[in-house]
């Protein structure tokens, strides 16, 4: 059933991203503009698409590298929390051959 639901969820995105190049193709030659309070910018449609994109992918790399330093984070309290019950376990091992 999770391969079905990936499948799927790839099949709809793919979609809807193949509508949004279509509508973008058909107005490539037009311009996107920005209004400002002090005036107006105006960039062509394929490079507004190129910014928006690479702002996308640098986000989402971001999202990624932070969920990846948490990882390391937790990782490492779970090292010293084995290390911790490892010496403990050692101690009452001690304890017990001694009596």
């Amino acid at each position: 059933m999770k391969r079905i639901y990936f499948w799927l969820k790839l099949a709809i995105w793919l979609l809807i991203f193949a509508v949004m190049f279509i509508i973008f193709y058909v107005n490539r030659h037009s311009d996107v503009t920005f209004n400002y309070l002090l005036g107006e910018a105006t960039i062509n449609t394929s490079l507004f698409i190129c910014i928006v994109f690479i702002v996308g992918a640098i986000f989402t790399i971001a999202v990624l590298a932070l969920l990846n330093v948490s990882r390391l984070f937790q990782h490492l309290s779970l090292k010293s929390s084995v290390k911790k019950l490892e010496r403990e376990n050692a101690e009452l091992k001690r304890k017990t051959h001694v009596l």
